[in-house]
């Protein structure tokens, strides 16, 4: 990653810091599905009116994926990661269930246990938004 190598290292952090100290690095994912993807609802899919784009700014709707949908599968992943090569058990620390605290999942994207304790997350998630305009991007589908 020879673009990796030009940044000063200075920057950044030798290791993942207790508290957050007000340092960022942004991402922006986009996702492509390549077949239905499945969105799990009480009710209707959420949808927002938002601007289509820089050049066409008139408001159009887009089908609409809030923050903790965003980062709940890369957490999964990421646990499924940790167990395999051995950092964490899935008997020391349950996802929703019981928390470990000092894993790095636990370190990296927080926790809450009633009055036994809090780790606020350091990862930020905002909403996502379709690409394409809300009657393009879903149907119903009765399973």
């Amino acid at each position: 990653m020879p673009f990796l190598k030009t940044l000063d290292a200075k920057l950044f952090h030798a290791s993942i810091p207790y508290k957050p100290m007000g340092k960022y690095a942004h991402f922006l994912t986009v996702r492509v599905t390549e077949s239905y993807p499945l969105f799990q609802t009480d009710g209707e899919l959420n949808k927002a009116r938002v601007r289509a784009g820089i050049e066409d700014q008139k408001p159009i709707s887009r089908l609409t994926m809030f923050k903790r949908k965003q980062s709940t599968p890369e957490r999964l992943v990421g646990r499924e990661l940790l167990r395999n090569y051995g950092f964490m058990t899935a008997e020391d620390c349950e996802y929703n269930v019981k928390f470990a605290m000092n894993n790095p999942d636990c370190i990296i994207y927080g926790f809450a246990i009633g009055d036994s304790g809090s780790e606020k997350s350091k990862v930020v998630v905002d909403t996502a938004f379709s690409i394409t305009a809300f009657d393009e991007s879903h149907e119903t589908f009765t399973l």
